[in-house]
Order: structure tokens, then sequence, then C-alpha cells
């Protein structure tokens, strides 16, 4: 050994690297930062957001809990959507301020995205309450099936039915004025308010005994709900035929169903007398025929 070996030290036997080694180090590099780069360029939309919370907030906006169909176009499901486009067309320079909108809390966001509208009306239809619309039941049914598509009516499994005096529309008044036109020669100053509260309490009794046998024979309902000026009644859709026994289509027969329901059935019968007759006897039956003219049972608090 020479006297300067111990002065040596060993070292690994490593290959001196290369080029090529160098060039794809470089363009690994390069692609990441371009990936991260256009990562960070990218705008986060709605439906980047996990499905859960997207789930969480459509059923925020979409499920208000109760959706009141009208018995006028101009206030029905599909017509509330043409009148939303009507507006923007016909405003363009007010699109950035709120114009009017739909009575429907967040159904309007279905119209402004397809992708929306199809993951999720569903859980418009098959989440919320309908109720049917007020007045004759004909018209009811009318108005029900022209504003509601085939397939969104077979996704409605929870109806709601109101008993009071929304269903006193002009139609129906028409009807109690006739009524009334045959009796009235026969009555005291003091007898024509109770009349008038007979006529349409007879009236709308019989309207909703067409609306809860229709519903009595539908099928596919989860729940029920039915509402007085004061009082709620839910009805599990299982127990629907044992509630509604009894009404039927050729007679008005509340006194068998169940219990619950033919006391809220005669406390919305006592209600709406009471209040027609406070109504003629105070400003007479004209001046209740315009109160129902000019939207009856949405003005009553003015």
């Amino acid at each position: 050994m020479r006297p300067d070996d111990k002065f040596m030290e060993l070292r690994p036997n490593r290959p001196k690297p290369s080029n090529t080694m160098y060039k794809a180090a470089s363009r690994l590099c390069t692609s990441a930062s371009i990936a991260l780069v256009q990562r960070r360029r990218v705008q986060l939309g709605f439906f980047s957001l996990p499905g859960e919370i997207r789930n969480m907030i459509m059923h925020l906006v979409l499920v208000p809990g109760e959706v009141h169909i009208r018995a006028t176009k101009e206030h029905g499901v599909k017509a509330n959507i043409q009148h939303l486009w009507d507006t923007v067309k016909q405003f363009p320079a007010r699109m950035l301020e709120s114009p009017v909108m739909p009575s429907l809390p967040g159904f309007q966001i279905l119209a402004t995205c397809k992708l929306a509208y199809g993951q999720y009306h569903g859980m418009f239809y098959s989440s919320n309450t309908f109720f049917l619309p007020p007045g004759r039941f004909e018209e009811t049914l009318k108005h029900f099936f022209i504003n509601l598509q085939a397939e969104h009516v077979n996704m409605i499994n929870r109806v709601g039915v109101t008993m009071g005096l929304e269903d006193l529309t002009p139609a129906v008044f028409k009807q109690a004025q006739n009524i009334m036109s045959h009796n009235v020669r026969y009555l005291s100053p003091d007898q024509v308010g109770p009349a008038w509260g007979i006529a349409v309490q007879v009236l709308l009794s019989d309207i909703w005994q067409q609306k809860l046998a229709f519903l009595r024979r539908t099928r596919g309902l989860t729940l029920v709900k039915l509402a007085t000026d004061d009082e709620v009644l839910e009805i599990d859709g299982s127990n629907l035929r044992k509630a509604f026994k009894g009404i039927g289509d050729d007679g008005d027969d509340f006194q068998i169903c169940a219990k619950e329901l033919a006391h809220m059935v005669g406390r919305a019968k006592i209600n709406v007398k009471n209040e027609i007759v406070w109504r003629v006897n105070r400003d007479g039956w004209r001046a209740l025929r315009a109160w129902v003219v000019g939207g009856g049972f949405q003005s009553r608090l003015c």
C-alpha cells in the first residue's frame, strides 16, 4: 500500500446522470405545475360539491313543506314557470332586479338548469304536500291535472285539503246566490244572514266530501293533510280507508268517519257558517259577493 492510501476514501460506484433522466424529471415537474395552476383556475360550481351536500341544499330550496295550487290558470304550477319567463323577456333591463317571482319557493331554480331539473324535480314532487285547488270538485281536478304533467302527478304521494272559505270561489258563490234567489222573498231581514250561512255551508260541505272521496280512491298516497282555520290533521296513507269510512260519492256521512275527522269537519262547517252570517248581517250579501270576487279568503284579514 502506498503511503497516501490511508488518506483515500471509498465512494459508491454511481453512474453519471444522463441527459434523458434530467429531461424526464423536468417534464414531470412541468406537468405537475400546469395541473396545479389549472386546478386553481377552475371555478367551483354547484355540481362540483359532494352529492350529500348538494342534496341537503336542494332539500332546503325545493321542499317548503306545502305547495298550494291555485284554481286559476294564472296561479298554476305550469303558469308560474311561464310567468317567470314572460317577465324576464318583457323586461330585459330589469333582469338584475328581483321580478315578481312565482309563489312556489325554490321551484323556479329547476327552470334554470337542465341537469338540476333532471336530478331534483323528483324531490320537489315527492317530498312536498300538494294541496288540492279550492273551489268546485270538477274545477279542482281540471286545474290539478292541467297544471301538473301526468308524470309529476304520479310522483306526488302527499296531498292536502283545506276546509274553509277558500272554497267559496265566484263559481260557488253563484250557486249559493241561485239558491237564495228562490228563498229570500220568504225571509225576514233577520233570517237572511243565517240562510246565506246555511246555503254556503251545504255547498262547501259537499265539496269537501267529494275531495275526500277522491283521495279515498287514490292509490299510493303516504299522507293526507286536512287543514281548517285553526286545526291540522295528518292521516297516514295506511289509515285512509279507515279514517274515511262512510265517505262516498253518493252521500255526505261524516258522522261515521274517524272521530278526529268528524270533529274537524264539524268545526269547519260551524266556522264557515258563522263568518258568512256575520258578513251578511254586517255588510249585506252584495258586499259578500264583492268580497268573494275580490279574492275572498285571501283578503279576509283586510
